[in-house]
């Protein structure tokens, strides 16, 4: 029987890279937290503003 498990990476470098060169927007990432891709953290990491600025920013 095989046995096949999963290991999650660290996607932030990459969505980071990407939100550096304007590949992806704040929206975008925002969208990553509500798919459960990334944490706040994580989109603080990529944008360098708390998620909360976002929520209300994007309104």
């Amino acid at each position: 029987m095989l046995n096949f498990t999963f290991t999650p990476i660290d996607m932030v470098p990459i969505y980071k890279q990407e939100f550096d060169l304007g590949w992806i927007n704040k929206q975008v990432v925002a969208s990553y937290i509500d798919m459960g891709i990334i944490d706040a953290n994580g989109y603080e990491r990529i944008v360098g503003e708390p998620y909360a600025n976002a929520t209300t920013q994007a309104q």
